[in-house]
């Protein structure tokens, strides 16, 4: 008998499908199946950390990129053990599953769970003076993670889409580029820097193709750094952006590495998975094949 657990961001209403599939599972004799719905921050995290420790053999999140995020985060918690990972998009923001394929019934969820089809992916990796942190799509540190921030004040009073787009304009008139240090083993830059942008997966942004060919199981970081720009040539390249294309700019920069180094002088947001996280310096690397992912 196969133990699934199912983790559901408790402030969206289920889809009809993800019911049905639970459901589903319910009924099944060959599994025994827990729902959780969290209540508050960080709850997702802790049910996580909590089943994970139980050696159960899969958990299922339901909701966004955040709650992925936290569910991750309780996972690695725990140590050597770690159970599969399967993911039903139910937030407002799925930027991760954006370039996956989704579950298209409850029949083809049980059949993947019951015939182990999983891919195995790579894992981006937050180091600080005081906490580490998981990834599974993008991190970043500059003018994405202070958006993330001015998001989470302003949450009481816009959510959804137009939440993100306030928090962007909003941060747009205030923000002010950081001096970063940036180590690497095949790059060095101290510079006033816009963003440096952490790739595991390719979108982040509510939709944005930071990075065309970042993908989550090639072993590698891919890294963007977008140096010293204004924010009129950040509008300039946002239809770029949304399409996938590669910005030819002086101060826009790629590369792929394993362990990247940052450091600044001065308080520098920082953001993975749409979660504010860390102090600086940070030391951001990959962890190829941690976890493994249930796929249709």
């Amino acid at each position: 008998m196969k133990t699934l657990v199912f983790i559901i961001n408790g402030a969206h209403k289920l889809s009809s499908l993800n019911q049905q599939i639970i459901t589903a599972c319910q009924k099944y004799t060959g599994f025994d199946t827990a729902v959780f719905k969290t209540n508050y921050e960080k709850h997702a995290s802790e049910l996580a950390e909590q089943q994970t420790a139980d050696n159960i053999d899969c958990i299922i999140a339901i909701g966004g990129d955040g709650t992925i995020h936290e569910i991750l985060n309780g996972i690695l918690s725990q140590g050597i053990y770690k159970p599969r990972l399967a993911i039903l998009p139910n937030g407002t923001g799925n930027d991760f599953m954006r370039t996956r394929d989704h579950f298209k019934s409850a029949h083809q969820f049980i059949h993947s769970i019951l015939s182990s089809n999983f891919e195995s992916i790579d894992i981006g990796k937050i180091t600080s003076n005081s906490s580490t942190h998981y990834f599974i799509n993008i991190a970043d540190i500059g003018f994405g993670g202070a958006v993330i921030h001015t998001l989470k004040e302003q949450r009481k009073l816009f959510s959804g889409k137009l939440a993100y787009s306030i928090a962007i304009l909003k941060t747009f008139f205030t923000y002010k580029k950081s001096l970063l240090s940036i180590t690497a083993s095949n790059y060095q830059l101290q510079s006033e820097i816009f963003m440096v942008v952490f790739c595991n997966g390719s979108i982040f942004g509510n939709g944005l193709t930071i990075h065309p060919g970042a993908k989550v199981n090639d072993g590698q970081l891919n890294i963007v750094i977008i140096g010293n720009v204004s924010i009129l040539d950040y509008l300039r390249y946002l239809p770029k952006l949304k399409k996938g294309q590669i910005i030819n700019h002086p101060e826009v920069h790629y590369l792929d590495t394993n362990k990247i180094n940052i450091n600044t002088t001065k308080q520098t947001w920082t953001e993975a998975d749409g979660e504010i996280i860390g102090n600086q310096p940070i030391t951001v690397e990959l962890i190829p094949h941690l976890i493994e992912l249930i796929i249709p």
